[in-house]
């Protein structure tokens, strides 16, 4: 058994076998092998088998498949499924970009972004095709279609992934947005004093960081001076006219009140004035009450998924 590295996925031929050479089919892009130029897979197979006398009737043929540099192309490709591809857009812009590596194997697509202590990793479609270009980190952040599992489990554990739905705003229902307030950056601290109210029972937001303030839009309600509700954004993207909501929480003792439908709501609001045409989120699976209160306000399920660190084997 030989291994060829050089540029679609990995695929086994008989070389006894001339029926198996039309059951591969070419790729249009241009590989190489030994220097010369191979136009698709058909004449990589007939390339081996004139040129290397000690094959023993079978090869193993690894594509490596090219890095996407192009944004504009990357951008039209995300766009094909903005609500899935949503938190992507948002690596389009010129601070986060740098950090991206994109990957196309077909219709499937991958991004390793790199600008956290663990890398994310986001695809679309099953994987099948790129697993082996984004098998090289020790561990990732992953945010994943249950279908890119099988591919994906082959070399990382991935057995403590979360149950989410991904839902999208498809029409808005107004709930009352009184005593909802714009926060700024001074509001940080006592965001973070709210966040740490869930920690004891693991409500609390896990991805917030108090930039996010500044550049998304957030909302919160106070009472006797202290902030007890509020609803944010992950990421607002005009450009791409998409933004992710994030970072909603209602201090324990303070629900059942409408707080979080309130606050909420102005969110929504603010990005539709800012002519965002896609508002998406994610929620637990397991998250009844919180997955109500988004229906009730015009949300719906898009998608399942599943997030969470993943290891190598």
């Amino acid at each position: 058994m030989k291994t060829y590295n050089f540029n679609p996925p990995t695929t086994t031929v008989d070389f006894r076998n001339p029926r198996t050479f039309g059951k591969v089919s070419s790729d249009p892009r241009t590989a190489s092998l030994g220097g010369q130029p191979l136009m698709n897979l058909t004449m990589a197979i007939f390339f081996l088998s004139t040129t290397d006398p000690h094959l023993d009737g079978y090869a193993t043929i690894r594509w490596r498949m090219p890095i996407l540099t192009d944004r504009e192309e990357v951008r039209q490709l995300l766009h094909r499924d903005a609500i899935w591809a949503a938190y992507a857009l948002g690596d389009l812009g010129a601070d986060m970009w740098p950090k991206t590596t994109w990957h196309r194997a077909g219709d499937e697509l991958a991004l390793v972004l790199r600008a956290y202590h663990v890398p994310i990793l986001w695809a679309s479609g099953t994987l099948e095709g790129l697993v082996d270009e984004v098998s090289d980190a020790p561990h990732y952040s992953v945010q994943i279609r249950p279908s890119a599992l099988p591919a994906l489990s082959r070399s990382y554990r991935t057995g403590g992934l979360k149950k989410m739905w991904r839902m999208r705003l498809e029409a808005f229902r107004l709930a009352p947005v009184e005593g909802a307030l714009r926060l700024t950056a001074s509001d940080v601290p006592d965001l973070e004093r709210l966040y740490a109210d869930g920690e004891a029972d693991g409500q609390a937001p896990e991805f917030f960081f108090g930039d996010m303030v500044t550049h998304g839009v957030f909302y919160g309600c106070r009472e006797g001076g202290q902030l007890i509700a509020v609803a944010g954004t992950h990421l607002v993207v005009p450009e791409e006219r998409v933004a992710t909501l994030g970072n909603v929480y209602t201090r324990r003792d303070c629900r059942g009140r409408g707080l979080s439908s309130r606050v909420t709501s102005a969110v929504v609001t603010e990005l539709q004035r800012l002519e965002i045409d896609v508002i998406a989120l994610n929620v637990y699976q397991s998250n009844a009450t919180a997955r109500g209160v988004y229906e009730r306000l015009g949300f719906r399920q898009y998608c399942d998924f599943v997030e969470g660190i993943i290891e190598k084997r």
